[in-house]
């Protein structure tokens, strides 16, 4: 099984910590309907986030460009039974 490159062990890392709905990024991203602040509480977390979310954009992208061929998804695999585990990602409509 090929390792995951750092900054995104990191970034999965971060996601686990911002809880269940991590994935659903206009919870995350945005602001609440009654709320005039975003949900990061520090800019330091906010940009934390954004670094690890570019450095795996950009990764992504520099594959794509220079050896597309090679690029495959990367799915979670359940180490119990060995399943991929998927889930389709979309945003909750307020």
């Amino acid at each position: 099984m090929r390792k995951q490159p750092r900054h995104l062990e990191q970034l999965e890392q971060a996601l686990l910590d911002l809880g269940d709905e991590a994935m659903l990024l206009p919870v995350e991203w945005e602001m609440a309907d009654d709320e005039v602040a975003p949900v990061f509480d520090m800019v330091d977390h906010m940009n934390k986030m954004l670094t690890l979310v570019m450095a795996h954009y950009d990764d992504m992208a520099r594959k794509l460009f220079d050896k597309p061929e090679r690029y495959a998804p990367f799915f979670a695999v359940d180490d119990r039974n060995g399943d991929v585990l998927w889930e389709l990602w979309g945003s909750k409509r307020r």
